[in-house]
């Protein structure tokens, strides 16, 4: 079972570092494991979601990488991505995320199945391990 870690950036000269370290994170305990797929909100979202369903096909486990300027767009993507498929597991993680309550978040947005708060290399390790 294969991990997609998605990250939304804020422009084409912007990386996501916290899904790439997770990522290698992961993969130096189970080799190759993790994926990155990364995107900027200048993108357009019909392109960005058909590359993350694509993204999505082999994949059980896809953590969303949640920042100010992209939460939005990835409540949408991540809502959409569960209809079409139920049986993938979305955890979302970051900043934007870390403040809320679980039950809260989970409450308002029953497409997320786990939020992750803080460090998330052993957290979604763990989370690898359950599933």
């Amino acid at each position: 079972m294969k991990i997609l870690l998605f990250a939304l950036n804020a422009s084409f000269a912007h990386q996501a570092l916290g899904a790439l370290t997770l990522a290698s994170y992961i993969n130096s305990r189970i080799t190759g494991a993790a994926e990155v797929l990364e995107r900027s909100i200048n993108d357009r979202d019909d392109e960005v979601f058909y590359e993350l369903y694509e993204n999505a096909k082999n994949k059980k486990l896809i953590g969303f990488s949640c920042y100010i300027w992209n939460i939005e767009k990835m409540l949408k993507f991540a809502e959409d991505l569960k209809k079409l498929r139920p049986d993938l597991y979305i955890a979302f993680g970051g900043p934007e995320v870390s403040f809320y309550d679980d039950d809260d978040f989970l409450g308002l947005y029953p497409f997320v199945d786990f939020l992750i708060k803080g460090e998330g290399e052993e957290k979604l390790l763990a989370l690898w391990h359950n599933l």
